[in-house]
């Protein structure tokens, strides 16, 4: 997905939100962190991806905040909650006429965890009102078939809190006999997960983990590592969690499902989705 006008004001926010939080009582540092996101917008090239802008601006807040994780705080925090709601929905999904899906559908809920998005969601609300939601009547029937014993399954993680519900799917798809890998961060960028959020919540005791080498809040091909490239390449299915490695891949790469909400206009035109929707599409 190339970057669209309406990304600009979405980044502009970013940078904004980023700055307050840096340097509230630094009205200097504030503005110089804002036009520098302001003169990235006016010579990038748009036919990139947005992570893959937002990739440079990134460590510009992460240095003026003195090297630590903005975001650590907010990652601790949902992945602290998922863990506390993890027994309830292990039990729902246990008695689910369709376990897999049932735990898909959780894993695509958690996508509501957004530090990149300006937009507040009751996510634990949506945890109930879309166990039942009629997301993805084409491309599930597909997913189920291709999980089979010995199917190679690739998940592209996205974010901290959400990779907790992920153990849940995780579990599913080991049960059928998939062997599954997951892939995270290579460095902490927004509140996207990275190994020490895998290890939080246990997944790298469910299935193998790696770091994809990304620095952007997304699967940016040019990004990744040569050991995730091969395993995208080498995976029976290839899920792709979250908005950022949607735009990162949709229209770069062939095969891949993606379960993600459309949680902004410009990823909602891609899709044809209302705005706010659950979308899992199957992208040929």
């Amino acid at each position: 997905m190339r970057t669209s006008s309406d990304c600009f004001a979405c980044f502009m926010e970013q940078a904004a939100r980023g700055a307050w939080q840096i340097a509230p009582d630094d009205t200097a540092l504030r503005e110089r962190l804002v036009r520098q996101m302001a003169e990235l917008l006016a010579g990038a090239d748009l036919d990139r991806p947005p992570p893959d802008l937002a990739a440079e601006y990134y460590p510009v807040l992460t240095e003026a905040n003195g090297g630590a994780d903005l975001f650590a705080g907010h990652k601790e925090q949902a992945n602290t909650r998922v863990l506390a709601l993890l027994p309830q929905l292990e039990t729902y999904v246990q008695g689910s006429d369709d376990p897999l899906r049932a735990a898909l559908g959780l894993s695509l809920v958690g996508n509501y965890i957004d530090a990149g998005v300006g937009i507040e969601y009751d996510w634990e609300h949506a945890l109930e009102a879309e166990k039942d939601a009629p997301w993805g009547r084409d491309a599930y029937p597909a997913f189920r078939e291709r999980i089979a014993p010995g199917a190679k399954v690739l998940i592209l993680g996205d974010n901290a809190g959400e990779i907790g519900l992920d153990t849940l799917l995780v579990k599913e798809l080991a049960s059928l006999g998939a062997e599954v890998a997951y892939a995270v961060r290579e460095t902490p960028v927004l509140n996207d997960a990275t190994m020490e959020d895998a290890e939080i919540v246990g997944l790298t005791r469910l299935c193998r983990v790696l770091s994809s080498g990304s620095d952007a809040p997304g699967a940016v091909l040019g990004r990744l590592n040569p050991q995730t490239r091969l395993l995208m390449d080498e995976a029976d299915v290839l899920l792709s969690k979250g908005q950022g490695n949607f735009e990162s891949l949709e229209g770069r790469m062939g095969n891949v499902f993606f379960a993600l909400k459309a949680k902004c206009r410009a990823v909602a035109l891609a899709l044809d989705v209302p705005q706010g929707s659950s979308v899992f599409v199957h992208y040929e």
